[in-house]
């Protein structure tokens, strides 16, 4: 299955989970008083594109993203991501698969139902290269995006953002010695997302 595939898949699950929280009926222990913290906990889905350092020489493609998590009040929701792509070398065609987790913070500007909202947060890539040695470093995320919710509990989001990570190139003989190491450098991965997210 293609990322592209899987990207469709998870919207579909993400439309008809929605469809069937907008149909069932309100639990009392929903209502909350006035006053109270609105502290919903979130599921979302997203699909969109990543984006590689040149130097990787590897081409923009599709990403699919779970994340979930808990708001803190109507303004902040700390959350929890798993991001996955499959992009491919742009010289060789060999594929490198490209994992990353992290913990972020959604701080949202108004509470209308238009909501524009600020993200950052720190976590970690794993780059999984086929015709490479693996790579791995810590990230630091920061980006921004909007939010529609038209129905209640249901809302829809765009997004963008960058992970700044740094990492250095190291070339291995075939017996596993180090030949060459570079200095480390700072690299960005750059990705534009839209899902669908759903408060229980």
């Amino acid at each position: 299955m293609t990322p592209r595939s899987i990207s469709r898949s998870c919207l579909a699950l993400a439309t008809l989970v929605a469809l069937l929280l907008m149909t069932r009926p309100a639990r009392a222990d929903e209502t909350a008083s006035e006053g109270s913290p609105h502290r919903p906990f979130i599921i979302a889905l997203s699909a969109g594109v990543h984006a590689f350092e040149q130097k990787l020489d590897l081409g923009s493609e599709v990403a699919v993203s779970l994340r979930g998590g808990a708001g803190v009040n109507d303004r902040v929701t700390l959350l929890l991501e798993y991001v996955h792509t499959t992009p491919a070398r742009k010289t060789t065609g060999a594929t490198a698969r490209v994992s990353s987790v992290r913990g972020l913070a959604q701080v949202r500007l108004l509470r209308s139902s238009v909501r524009p909202y600020l993200l950052a947060g720190v976590g970690g890539v794993l780059f999984n290269f086929e015709d490479a040695v693996d790579t791995a470093a810590g990230t630091a995320t920061f980006g921004g995006g909007v939010e529609v919710e038209p129905w209640n509990r249901v809302s829809f989001f765009a997004e963008g953002y960058a992970d700044i990570y740094r990492a250095r190139s190291v070339t291995y003989s075939s017996t596993g010695e180090v030949l060459t190491t570079t200095e480390r450098s700072t690299d960005t991965v750059g990705a534009g997302m839209a899902g669908i997210a759903v408060e229980f």
